[in-house]
């Protein structure tokens, strides 16, 4: 029974991913439109906050007929208008049945949150098995989940065995070495840094990482192509066949708004390696190589404003109406379409093309950065890559770093415990990473408990890096 029950889910799964790479851009697009027009109007009817909210931004009660008027006429949202003023909730949320609150990490200096029905998260699980079970055949293999997640983010009831350890390294490598053996293939989810301190951690405990069939799915921040492929290096530094993905997700929205597929991580690669013909497709050169990433327009309908990423929630039924919200992320979103026409020469372009028509989303995050007295602007992202950019470097950092102003100019790097700075190191780093920022600064190698912004690491919350 056990049996004919899997092999029903992975039927349906199969099914609905089809449907998914199937449908066409044009139609694709369509929809979403369609849907942000009905989101909103339902948003309109039903939620006495989003009326009040859509009053103190001046909105005159303009009919939205089609998408020009939705972009003209409904105000863009921010983090500090819906989530500033919060007596809305004990007036307006039903409390049967309770529904699901889901707190970012404030970074940002303001916490936000999502608010989602059970409903809402039954679609969520159902979604998130039928991905899992394409990109991991979790219905084919015996899998374990390690949810290393901080904040007490709690996966959905996927179709394999979870344990939830939160960012606790003892744990994570007392199940990689006791249970993991046991599973056909382990999937870990986590935070870039975490994972990557983790495992190094369990290599020098003897853990044979290479024989367990781990795969890697991160999130919470950048993730450098110098760090995948040093993350591949420590998991077999052979050949490592299995999938690091990044997802990124943000709170209001959920854990999966944007996701990484094999083919999105090899145009980004692509793009990487060949910046003259990344321009010609991307736009204007960046100091970085943005994240590359697929969404659903089925559940989203995302636009590009002045830069910025601006997400609508499509679900006419949510408890919290999000209605272009701006979280804040500087980003591109490129037509389907556009990478159809392409013409790279040699290069087939349809090799790199994501299977989900979708529009492509182009992540570069947050808009931080330090400015040296020549006007050069430093990214976090660029001293982030240039962190992976050797092996003998990258084992011996925590990858937490502060681009420091104060007193002058300064990158300071904290290392590994046990790792003492000297001069040798000093230079392998600053090697690496002046061939990404282009510019001379005082670099400064902490020990571990030296590191001026924290005696320890603290996974819970996000690295600052300003």
């Amino acid at each position: 029974m056990l049996f004919l029950k899997r092999k029903l889910k992975k039927f349906l799964y199969t099914r609905a991913v089809r449907s998914f790479m199937s449908a066409s851009s044009v139609e694709l697009q369509t929809q979403s439109e369609q849907k942000a027009i009905a989101a909103f109007d339902a948003a309109y009817q039903r939620s006495p906050p989003y009326r009040a909210h859509l009053q103190k931004t001046g909105f005159q009660n303009t009919p939205i007929r089609n998408i020009e008027d939705f972009k003209k006429y409904v105000p863009v949202s921010t983090k500090d208008m819906i989530y500033g003023n919060t007596s809305w909730i004990s007036k307006h949320l039903p409390l049967e049945p309770s529904p699901s609150f889901l707190l970012s990490s404030g970074s940002s200096g303001i916490f936000s949150f999502g608010i989602h029905s059970q409903h809402h998260i039954n679609q969520q699980t159902e979604f998130l098995n039928a991905l899992f079970s394409h990109y991991f055949h979790i219905l084919d293999q015996k899998t374990l989940i390690i949810n290393c997640l901080g904040q007490a983010v709690r996966l959905p009831a996927l179709d394999a065995a979870i344990i939830e350890t939160g960012p606790r390294t003892d744990a994570l490598l007392y199940i990689l070495e006791k249970l993991s053996p046991q599973f056909e293939q382990t999937i870990l989810v986590g935070d870039n840094y975490f994972v990557k301190n983790s495992l190094e951690d369990g290599l020098n405990r003897g853990i044979p990482l290479s024989r367990l069939c781990l795969q890697l799915i991160l999130g919470g921040v950048y993730l450098p192509e110098t760090l995948r492929t040093y993350l591949a290096e420590l998991l077999n530094n052979k050949t490592y066949n299995g999938l690091i993905l990044s997802s990124m997700g943000i709170s209001e929205f959920g854990l999966n708004l944007f996701v990484e597929t094999p083919e999105t991580i090899t145009l980004r690669q692509w793009a990487e390696k060949n910046p003259v013909l990344s321009q010609k497709i991307f736009g204007d050169a960046a100091p970085f190589t943005p994240m590359f990433f697929n969404y659903f327009p089925q559940a989203f309908y995302i636009e590009e404003v002045h830069g910025e990423i601006v997400i609508t929630n499509l679900n006419t039924q949510a408890l919290l109406p999000l209605i272009r919200y701006n979280a804040g992320d500087k980003g591109r979103s490129i037509p389907y379409e556009d990478l159809k026409h392409v013409d790279l020469g040699e290069i087939d372009m349809a090799t790199l093309r994501p299977p989900f028509k979708s529009p492509l989303v182009l992540i570069y995050g947050k808009n931080e950065y330090v400015e040296t007295p020549n006007k050069i602007k430093i990214y976090p992202q660029q001293v982030q890559k240039g962190l992976y950019e050797h092996i003998g470097t990258a084992s011996l950092t925590t990858g937490y770093f502060r681009l420091n102003t104060n007193n002058g100019m300064s990158l300071q790097i904290q290392l590994k415990q046990g790792i003492q700075p000297n001069e040798a190191v000093t230079q392998q780093f600053r090697q690496a990473i002046l061939q990404n920022i282009n510019v001379d600064i005082p670099l400064i190698l902490y020990p571990y408990h030296l590191f001026p912004y924290g005696m320890g690491l603290d996974y819970e919350r996000k690295f600052k890096y300003l």
